[in-house]
């Protein structure tokens, strides 16, 4: 329902963004494996193209790293909010105290969501050559 809504405007993205697929990620209090779900996005990672995100409902905080605030910066995602966190940008995401967020993803690559952990014990990936070294 919500692709369809918004259906116009994904189009007009796939356009002018490449986007091959886009989908709904929804996460409310009694998701089940809600804890392990939100672990895969609260860990200092990187993607090797654009994390593409539209807010439809609740929030959630994306935590920027850039390399003059190595603590990071954080960014809170509110209904009718975007955000495009560039290809190799380390970040990471979690939900607010409320732990709800309905979101549409957007990717250009086929495969969707893929992180690239850059934390110690997690595979590493050299942003120079774009190569993944298991952990």
């Amino acid at each position: 329902q919500v692709l369809t809504f918004f259906k116009p405007e994904l189009e007009r993205m796939r356009v002018n963004g490449g986007y091959v697929t886009a989908d709904v990620i929804s996460l409310y209090p009694d998701t089940p494996n809600l804890e392990v779900i939100s672990a895969k996005f609260d860990k200092k990672h990187i993607h090797t193209e654009d994390e593409v995100r539209f807010v439809v409902q609740g929030r959630g905080v994306f935590r920027l790293f850039p390399e003059s605030h190595p603590k990071g910066w954080d960014i809170e995602l509110h209904p009718g909010e975007f955000i495009s966190v560039p290809a190799r940008y380390k970040h990471l995401f979690f939900l607010c105290a409320d732990k709800q967020i309905t979101c549409i993803r957007l990717f250009v690559d086929p495969a969707g969501w893929v992180a690239h952990y850059v934390e110690e014990g997690k595979a590493q990936f050299d942003l120079m050559t774009g190569a993944i070294a298991p952990a």
